[in-house]
């Protein structure tokens, strides 16, 4: 699949109306909000390709899915901006390598997601404890980020290949 070629600064619209098919119509959806967030996400990926995997259509399409299926899933506990920054976190951040760029970017999200309401925690669920807790298993905490990653790829409805250190 290739990148995007699109201005996302000029393209907006169409971005617009594929987040308006995507995600409900509740009020407290801001499908403003998506692009902004879109256009930090792909500045990124313009600056950093080396560090970021290809930046698709896919790639926002699932951040859309993603942000719409934790909405339903966790409604009682996330609020709107919480579910697309989870979605983010799951289908986006990641798949960046490099601990530096990601943090780099997860700062700037966070700080365009916490300026939307005044009193706003992000929150994200906790997808192990969905996995009942054993005494015959140790995870480290490492391990424990790659269940919490695969658990929320899974809510997600994401597919996934498990290979590498996630596979052991």
């Amino acid at each position: 699949m290739q990148d995007l070629t699109f201005d996302i600064t000029h393209d907006s619209d169409e971005l617009k109306m594929i987040a308006k098919a995507l995600l409900s119509d509740e009020s407290d959806v801001d499908h403003q909000l998506v692009i902004k967030l879109c256009e930090i996400i792909f500045s990124f990926y313009k600056n950093n390709t080396k560090n970021f995997p290809k930046f698709t259509l896919r790639n926002i399409i699932r951040l859309l899915d993603s942000t719409h299926l934790l909405r339903l899933r966790f409604k009682s506990t996330l609020d709107f901006i919480s579910s697309l920054w989870t979605a983010y976190n799951v289908t986006i951040a990641n798949q960046i390598k490099g601990a530096e760029l990601r943090t780099e970017l997860n700062n700037h999200v966070k700080r365009l997601l916490e300026t939307q309401k005044s009193p706003i925690k992000l929150q994200q669920p906790k997808f192990t404890d969905w996995v009942n807790e054993s005494m015959e298993h140790i995870l480290t905490e490492s391990r424990l980020n790659y269940a919490n990653a695969i658990l929320g790829a899974v809510a997600c409805n994401i597919p996934l290949l498990l290979e590498g250190p996630a596979a052991v």
